[in-house]
């Protein structure tokens, strides 16, 4: 996942919008898992996609278009979407709908 975050310049004022990419082993890593933050200026799937390019392996992750350019361009990674994100999509749909 991506979250958006400002940088204090110089000046001490924030100037500029970043993003941290948090990175998370899986199910099988319980004993030791392994949390990596990214910092990174921009979300192009240029990010990802470098640090992902040695990686076989199922990724979780949220709808963002960016993570499903991975799984076209690195061969043996496959993109599966996150739960929780599909949940809160069907949740503000049902909200949206006609009361009737």
């Amino acid at each position: 996942d991506e979250t958006p975050t400002q940088v204090i310049g110089d000046s001490g004022r924030p100037n500029s919008k970043c993003y941290m990419w948090v990175h998370r082993s899986g199910e099988f890593y319980k004993e030791r898992p392994v949390v990596i933050y990214e910092y990174q200026k921009g979300r192009d799937h240029e990010k990802p996609l470098e640090f992902y390019r040695n990686y076989k392996g199922v990724l979780v992750t949220d709808s963002l278009e960016q993570y499903h350019l991975l799984d076209k361009k690195l061969p043996g990674v496959t993109n599966a979407n996150c739960w929780a994100h599909a949940r809160r999509a069907f949740a503000d749909a049902v909200k949206a709908a006609d009361k009737k």
